[in-house]
């Protein structure tokens, strides 16, 4: 299982997927939701 519950085909570790949803936050192309592990993201 991967994200959402989808097969995505291939193993990232959370810590990895947690980096690339900040970069893309910090670019403004995601708007971050709530902290901690209840963070959720959503577009701009």
């Amino acid at each position: 299982m991967g994200v959402n519950g989808c097969n995505i085909g291939f193993m990232l570790r959370s810590d990895t997927l947690k980096l690339h949803f900040r970069d893309l936050a910090e670019r403004n192309h995601l708007e971050q939701h709530g902290s901690g592990r209840g963070v959720w993201y959503g577009l701009k």
